[in-house]
């Protein structure tokens, strides 16, 4: 990142999702097991400098005992672009199951198209079985059953279905650009390694086989939630398709973190990260300050004054 950023102290603490219909995708994830707090609106200045839109809605979703890992929907007339498992930019959320069939089996009766089936591989001294479906607006989410978690609610509550938001997947050109433009903002690098699989390709829709290099990244303790980059390897288009997420689509996650340093919101606006605007004006979300970011690759965050 620009010398201009932050240093960020934690992982990041909320996943934002633009939807379609609040109510449709709020009672998707309630149904595998989130609460959804009342939806707060979102004034045209504020969702205008946020996330390039009118006047909008907000919903807020937790995990029961979740200090992080929540979601955040942000109603949006725009659909999701993507067209490719191989387009560069917000990919999927993945969730921590302890039952992979109970999972996938409620995510069905909520509406999601559980036809991808699941992928079983070793990942380094690992194994990991994943779930993929797709719910509302197309969003991916993958539910992760893997032999030795990273930090979890179920490391405390055993016995639940599901986790917080585990990791935010990010397609990108190269993981090491990724990683070193996160690792120089204070995340740490907790796994860096190739997926070389061949139902690879069945589970992620691509029309041959590829390899992935994933890396995933959060702070010293690898506390939710952790960004994931993918890179893959042998068929990636060149030229790339990059998603467009100005104006906020739908079904494409992103990240917000909590600012290590409030002094940054005592001003009216911070040097432009932004390359829609000259510069970044900040904006209220959930009566707390906070500013749309791009960092030196592309991606898009939202930067939020601490207390959210």
């Amino acid at each position: 990142m620009s010398e201009q950023q932050p240093l960020l102290a934690a992982s990041p603490h909320v996943c934002i999702l633009g939807v379609s219909r609040l109510n449709e995708s709020a009672a998707f994830w309630t149904h595998l097991g989130f609460t959804a707090h009342a939806p707060v609106p979102l004034a045209q200045a504020d969702a205008q400098v946020l996330f390039g839109l009118e006047a909008t809605s907000t919903q807020l979703l937790t995990m029961a005992d979740a200090k992080q890992g929540h979601l955040l929907l942000v109603e949006t007339p725009h659909p999701n672009p993507t067209t490719s498992p191989y387009n560069i930019g917000p990919h999927a959320i993945d969730v921590y199951t302890t039952d992979m069939e109970r999972s996938l089996a409620l995510a069905q009766e909520a509406g999601a198209n559980t036809a991808f089936g699941k992928l079983d591989y070793a990942f380094g001294p690992v194994r990991l079985v994943e779930g993929k479906v797709s719910g509302p607006d197309g969003v991916v989410l993958v539910f992760v059953d893997i032999t030795r978690r990273r930090p979890s609610l179920l490391d405390h509550f055993p016995d639940r279905l599901h986790s917080e938001i585990h990791s935010v997947v990010n397609i990108v050109q190269s993981v090491d650009e990724a990683n070193a433009v996160w690792a120089a903002a204070g995340l740490t690098i907790g796994a860096d390694a190739t997926i070389d699989t061949p139902e690879l390709a069945t589970f992620l829709g691509l029309a041959a086989a590829d390899r992935c290099r994933m890396s995933l990244l959060a702070d010293e303790q690898i506390e939710p939630i952790r960004l994931e980059m993918l890179q893959f390897l042998d068929n990636a288009p060149v030229p790339p398709v990059v998603l467009s997420t100005w104006p906020l689509p739908a079904g494409l996650p992103l990240v917000g973190f909590v600012a290590a340093d409030d002094h940054l919101f005592e001003g009216a606006e911070t040097p432009g990260q932004n390359p829609e605007h000259e510069r970044n004006t900040f904006a209220t979300l959930s009566d707390r300050l906070a500013c749309s970011r791009v960092d030196s690759i592309g991606q898009r965050y939202v930067l939020i004054e601490s207390g959210f």
